[in-house]
């Protein structure tokens, strides 16, 4: 009798906590809270991201029991996807990140920091047609720090200094391919000197998938001066361009390529979350946010060449 009585306050048990055997699956939405008990008004002890595995350990009411950190956790049921499903890990990328200066029509004033049109437009038309596709440097960022998937054969597209031909010959072949890129613009350069963008242009530009960010006040040497200056320097752009723009800046590229130790501390005391190098490379998930390589490119660059460079 008492073996039976106990069997019966088992089968209860199970029945009222919705006990139910371990099961995998994965998270299905951008972030779900981890609770210390199973309710809604429970202290948080984490988060999972979208697309993690978990394993659940049972069910109370409407929570998945789950172990986290070596301790009991749970989770709200809707926000898991049970069953044979396998989260599929991302890929770490070899991501090329592709840098510009200024265009030109007139052949005899190319250099080094200026190309054809004809020629510019050429690569985007390559990077169309053989499945590249454009991102930001939002989605290059999330990828890095959040293992954001990306779409296939994913390439970013810089330019520096913000001259004007950014807006009067890049902005247009840009949208006709409904390609993203952004401009590094210096502030101080900014409705002062006609070479260069002014302020309608920048905002018109930014809200068009060709984004604004950070290259510094004054186009500035950065190793060269002290912490004090470059924070200086970095966070007075960020204003100027935030004030023009209305959102956040985040990114920054180091003119001339030149930084050191206090720049990265500068930069990130300033508020940026990823800085930009000329150094030579592709960008993967194993690199620094702030030493973030690039792959410049020539006037001289023919579409072979090009494709060289993106493999």
């Amino acid at each position: 009798m008492k073996k039976l009585i106990a069997i019966m306050v088992i089968l209860l048990t199970m029945v009222s906590t919705q006990i139910v055997f371990a099961d995998s699956g994965i998270v299905n939405t951008a972030s779900l809270n981890i609770r210390k008990s199973p309710a809604t008004s429970a202290s948080i002890m984490g988060s999972l991201p979208k697309n993690a595995k978990i394993n659940t350990l049972g069910k109370t009411g409407s929570f998945y029991k789950i172990s986290y950190k070596g301790k009991n956790g749970y989770v709200y049921s809707s926000f898991i996807k049970l069953g044979n499903t396998t989260a599929k890990p991302v890929v770490n990328q070899n991501i090329p990140v592709l840098m510009y200066h200024k265009l030109t029509t007139d052949p005899k004033k190319t250099d080094s920091l200026t190309i054809l049109k004809i020629t510019f437009s050429s690569h985007m038309n390559y990077l169309k047609t053989h499945g590249y596709n454009t991102i930001s440097l939002e989605q290059l960022s999330n990828y890095i720090s959040k293992n954001s998937s990306l779409p296939k054969n994913p390439v970013v597209i810089t330019f520096d200094d913000g001259y004007v031909s950014n807006y009067t010959m890049v902005y247009p072949i840009l949208k006709a391919n409904k390609q993203k890129a952004t401009v590094f613009a210096i502030a101080n350069n900014t409705d002062k000197y006609t070479p260069f963008l002014n302020s309608k242009q920048l905002k018109e530009m930014d809200a068009n998938n060709f984004r604004v960010e950070n290259h510094t006040y004054n186009h500035d040497n950065l190793a060269s001066l002290s912490y004090a200056n470059q924070l200086a320097s970095i966070t007075k752009s960020k204003q100027f361009l935030e004030k023009i723009l209305g959102r956040k800046e985040v990114y920054i590229a180091y003119p001339f390529g030149s930084y050191n130790a206090n720049t990265l501390k500068a930069a990130k005391a300033a508020g940026c979350t990823m800085g930009l190098t000329t150094e030579k490379g592709f960008t993967s998930k194993k690199d620094n946010l702030y030493k973030i390589h690039r792959i410049y490119v020539n006037s001289t660059d023919s579409l072979s060449i090009l494709a060289k460079k993106l493999k």
